[in-house]
């Protein structure tokens, strides 16, 4: 039964198409018209998303770049800082609260520890 299938595989082996048949075979592939999966050009859809982006990214670095210096970056110096929190009573007043919310968050993980032994 080897020695069969070993005979047969080299028949199969040896076959090829004529030159004839493999030249009318390439010419009807190459002929034939190829369809891209996508479209190429102004109107398809892959350079109207691409394009897209390219703007929109060229509209948001020139804005960024184009902006005038923000009064955020000017409150975050030491100096001014330093006078909002003195002059501020209301953040005094939020230090107090976590302060007490702490010592109470203290007080009752130990009385649930004492509760539970």
């Amino acid at each position: 039964m080897e020695k069969y299938i070993e005979s047969q595989l080299k028949k199969f082996k040896s076959l090829a198409s004529s030159p004839e048949v493999a030249e009318k075979s390439l010419y009807s592939i190459l002929s034939s018209e190829q369809k891209l999966p996508f479209r190429l050009g102004f109107r398809s859809p892959a350079f109207s998303g691409v394009f897209a982006v390219v703007a929109l990214f060229v509209v948001l670095a020139t804005t960024q770049f184009n902006a005038a210096p923000s009064t955020e970056v000017a409150a975050l110096q030491d100096e001014s800082l330093t006078q909002e929190v003195e002059s501020s009573e209301d953040f005094q007043i939020q230090l107090e609260e976590a302060r007490y919310f702490s010592e109470r968050a203290d007080r009752v993980a130990a009385a649930l520890d004492q509760v539970s032994r």
